[in-house]
């Protein structure tokens, strides 16, 4: 997870914002701006730098009836992804 551990509580770096366009919520990281799905928008909103992407993890696969091992290791390479964007931070 780039720099990023499950057991870390992941947080939304200062200064990145987000907003809905449409249905989609769009990610403003500089002066790029990064469409998310809904998977990754659900994962975004519970970045609160306080609960871990394992808590997170188990959340989602619970509230979606989904294998964990599957939505931790897709979470886990969102998250990667949104710390080399500099999007999200440990």
């Amino acid at each position: 997870m780039s720099n990023l551990a499950v057991q870390a509580a992941p947080r939304r770096v200062a200064g990145v914002r987000f907003r809905r366009v449409g249905k989609k919520l769009v990610l403003i990281v500089g002066n790029r701006v990064y469409e998310m799905n809904a998977t990754a928008e659900t994962v975004w909103m519970r970045l609160d730098g306080t609960t871990s992407a394992q808590s997170i993890a188990e959340q989602i696969a619970t509230e979606y009836g989904q294998d964990y091992q599957r939505v931790e290791a897709d979470i886990t390479e969102l998250l990667a992804t949104l710390a080399t964007l500099g999007a999200v931070e440990a």
